[in-house]
């Protein structure tokens, strides 16, 4: 029994071990299937997401090709050896190729000849991996048409090799033609209107300072109305042509050295006039004597004179304007305060914006473009500096521009050139000559006393004297008599400059002691520079000057304003310039640009060392040419001014 219990145990155990194994198989073989049918899903669906990519990525290079090829810029890759890999639509129907023709380009067959150096160049500088920023290049057109383009082009390297330069470039074509066009009419404006204007303000000028005989009270009046309106106008005029330069890069800049007192001295000098005839006044606070900048003395000139006439305009009658100086770190502040009407608050964002004006009403009444500012702010930060202000409404405005300051160990060496000797014994009088001189190029020296003269004038060399009557240690007549009375200073001329100029000159009536002028106090601006230059004429031949200017007008009053300075030659054209420096010698030339055979500057390789004074409508950059003493322009030169100017080269000076 108990055998056949184990048997048939071992038999059930046999059975149930085969279900097991069975049972096992079946859930392996289920598992395996499981995972095959798994792993074909999975790379069914891997199949289905790379058709997808592979799809997005057809419809993106797709859209890519499209949008390259549609778009109106000029696209175009060029290999290492110039031949084209890729034209858009754009670039073959600018230059009218076909996308065949484009096959068997390089870059040499459509590069116009004039642009040919600055392709190598551009060329060269992405082959060594710089950055070339802006091209412009000028291409052939299939039918040998000139096509300007203007773009960005980049090298594209792989593995450090270069591959490609890639460029999307602009058509500028007729862009550059409208500007040629604007650039024309603008030099035609600036002769057209300058060069007129110029002679009817010289001609006012002259009249109103009785080059034509004495004048009734009534026609002066009118005269300085009509003089005075005039200014307005060439303001205006240049205001125009000034904000148009800043904006198209051509507005010409010199970096000088300039000593910021005398440009001060200057300003209020060239501005008290205006600031006059709304009942201003301007008050000069003497900024440090060592104070150098580093900017262009007739832009600089030109900030402070905007400045200036609209802190005039804006001021209640009878204030003043403080103008002054400071240093600020590397800096020189110039500040304008003056104690008007203010600029409100909300006029900060666009107080510096063309044509903007805080009061219309009071700009209509006393004249004003809305340009001052803004051509103020673009001047100021082509210098490398910055303007701002501070205002409180009702109470005044106070505008200051910085500007880098310069420093300079010891004063610029004075220009050879004839030296007065300036006596008088008024310290304030002495330095306002010496100022009136040196701005017709003439440099001067100072004796408080008739010793004090003696002595300089025994040990110094000087072409003329300025002599005060009233000195403290002796009349100033008769130290002219013992001047006269030595070998050394007997025909040193003389200019008699004092209150009672009227009175000695009576006391010497019928005296052998020649005096070159009397000038009363208080003095004529002009007096004293018109009178040096006649003294220096005397004591050599009077200068020749060759006038090459095609407006008769204008060369009328040039020589009626020289008249007492140098003889005057003029001619109308280029030819006739050459002619004449073919000729003769002449002391000076002066100079227009703009004549009816060609360019005035042609003549600068033809006069070997003959100095050049340059009187043009617009502005000329001569940079560092030869023999160029001064480049004026016609509507920003005065009579006072272009004869200072003249009159110190013809001396041996230097214009200012």
């Amino acid at each position: 029994v108990l055998y056949d219990m184990m048997f048939d145990a071992a038999h059930t155990l046999k059975k149930v071990s085969y279900v097991f194994v069975l049972t096992g198989l079946v859930i392996a073989m289920y598992r395996l299937f499981q995972q095959a049918e798994t792993s074909a899903g999975r790379e069914s669906r891997d199949r289905a997401r790379l058709e997808d990519v592979n799809r997005e990525l057809r419809d993106s290079q797709e859209r890519y090709a499209d949008l390259f090829d549609n778009a109106n810029d000029l696209i175009q890759s060029v290999d290492a050896e110039g031949r084209f890999v890729y034209v858009n639509r754009a670039w073959r129907d600018v230059l009218g190729y076909s996308e065949e023709d484009a096959k068997r380009l390089t870059m040499a067959d459509v590069i116009h000849p004039n642009s040919v150096a600055e392709w190598s160049s551009v060329r060269d500088r992405m082959l060594a991996g710089e950055d070339v920023g802006t091209v412009n290049l000028d291409l052939v057109t299939n039918d040998r048409q000139t096509v300007s383009v203007e773009g960005d082009m980049h090298g594209r390297f792989d593995d450090g090799q270069f591959v490609a330069a890639r460029g999307i470039l602009r058509d500028v074509t007729e862009r550059n033609k409208i500007d040629r066009i604007k650039q024309e009419f603008i030099s035609t404006v600036s002769h057209e209107l300058r060069t007129p204007l110029t002679a009817i303000q010289g001609a006012l000028g002259l009249v109103v300072d009785g080059a034509a005989g004495e004048l009734t009270d009534d026609a002066t009046h009118l005269l300085e109305i009509a003089h005075k309106n005039g200014d307005r106008l060439v303001r205006l005029i240049n205001d125009i042509l000034d904000i148009e330069r800043i904006e198209s890069g051509t507005l010409v800049f010199r970096q000088e050295t300039l000593r910021v007192a005398d440009q001060l001295r200057q300003a209020v000098e060239a501005n008290e006039a205006y600031a006059t005839q709304f009942g201003i006044t301007i008050r000069l606070d003497e900024p440090p004597p060592d104070l150098w900048v580093v900017a262009d003395t007739d832009r600089l000139l030109q900030i402070l004179a905007n400045l200036l006439s609209n802190a005039a305009k804006f001021s209640p009658q009878g204030s003043e304007i403080v103008l002054g100086a400071s240093q600020r770190g590397n800096m020189t502040r110039i500040s304008v305060a003056d104690s008007g009407m203010g600029i409100p608050a909300d006029a900060r964002e666009t107080i510096f914006d063309k044509f903007t004006q805080v009061d219309t009403r009071l700009s209509r009444a006393r004249g004003g473009t809305g340009l001052g500012l803004s051509i103020c702010k673009a001047i100021v930060e082509r210098l490398g500096g910055a303007i701002d202000y501070v205002s409180q409404p009702g109470h005044g405005t106070t505008f200051s521009v910085d500007l880098p300051t310069r420093q300079v160990a010891a004063e610029p060496v004075a220009p050879i050139g004839p030296r007065v000797l300036v006596c008088e014994d008024d310290p304030d009088v002495a330095t306002l000559l010496v100022r009136m001189l040196a701005e017709a190029g003439v440099a001067a020296d100072v004796a408080h006393t008739a010793a004090q003269a003696k002595d300089m004038l025994g040990s110094g060399s000087y072409s003329a004297l300025t002599l005060d009557v009233l000195l403290p240690d002796q009349n100033g007549l008769d130290l002219l008599r013992e001047l006269r009375g030595a070998d050394a200073t007997r025909d040193l001329p003389v200019i008699i400059v004092s209150a009672v100029a009227d009175t000695a000159r009576e006391e010497l009536n019928g005296s052998a002691l020649e005096v070159l002028d009397w000038i009363n106090k208080p003095i004529d601006q002009e007096r004293p520079a018109a009178a040096v230059a006649m003294a220096l004429r005397s004591r050599g031949d009077k200068p020749n000057v060759l006038h090459v200017e095609d407006d008769v007008d204008v060369a009328q009053i040039v020589r009626a304003l020289l008249r007492d300075v140098a003889d005057v030659t003029h001619v109308t054209s280029l030819r006739d310039g050459l002619a004449a420096i073919r000729a003769r010698e002449f002391s000076l030339l002066l100079l227009d640009v703009q004549l009816p055979d060609g360019s005035g500057l042609d003549l600068l390789e033809h006069i070997g060392s003959t100095p050049v004074v340059i009187f043009a409508a617009d502005e000329v950059e001569v940079g560092a040419k030869e023999g160029v003493a001064a480049a004026l322009v016609k509507s920003r030169t005065g009579n006072a001014k272009l004869l200072a100017a003249i009159t110190a080269v013809v001396s041996g000076g230097q214009a200012s």
